[in-house]
């Protein structure tokens, strides 16, 4: 295993793991914001498979969850959730179903359990055009609350070339 700067690590050409090594908080915030671990480069040309497990903990229920991705220039996507999360809707409020795929351009809303840790997953595909870049997930409180929200230390987020 080749470990790489900060929380990356490489188990074979090109497929990377990158775990969260602390907590992260924010509060009184609905703008997207970009995680501070969970990101990797990526390569031109590329289809990538995309796995993202996250630990979520909130103080306020009603605050809930928004989800979306930082791309290079030229990137498309497909993501959904993966999993029995029953809870997920459109941040956006323009309509669609949680089982449909979303883009890029796609944000995802997610509810909370107060006080309580939930996990949540997303999969999808990546295909990288010619600008080489950061792929970096961006989250935020769906609706802005004075209470915290925390994605925790040992999220993951994992991308294998194809």
């Amino acid at each position: 295993m080749n470990l790489l700067p900060g929380s990356q690590f490489a188990f074979s050409e090109g497929d990377v793991h990158v775990y969260k090594l602390a907590d992260e908080v924010i509060s009184s915030s609905n703008i997207l914001h970009s995680d501070l671990h969970l990101f990797t480069s990526l390569r031109v040309q590329l289809t990538y498979i995309l796995d993202i497990q996250l630990l979520l903990n909130s103080v306020v229920a009603s605050s809930d969850w928004k989800f979306g991705f930082l791309v290079p220039s030229g990137t498309t996507m497909f993501w959904g959730p993966h999993g029995g999360v029953a809870n997920f809707f459109d941040p956006a409020g323009v309509g669609g179903s949680a089982d449909a795929l979303l883009t890029e351009l796609s944000t995802l809303g997610v509810g909370n359990a107060a006080g309580r840790t939930i996990g949540v997953a997303f999969r999808g595909a990546v295909y990288t055009s010619t600008t080489p870049g950061v792929f970096r997930l961006q989250w935020a409180q769906n609706t802005s609350q004075s209470g915290l929200s925390t994605v925790k230390k040992g999220s993951m987020l994992r991308v294998h070339p194809m």
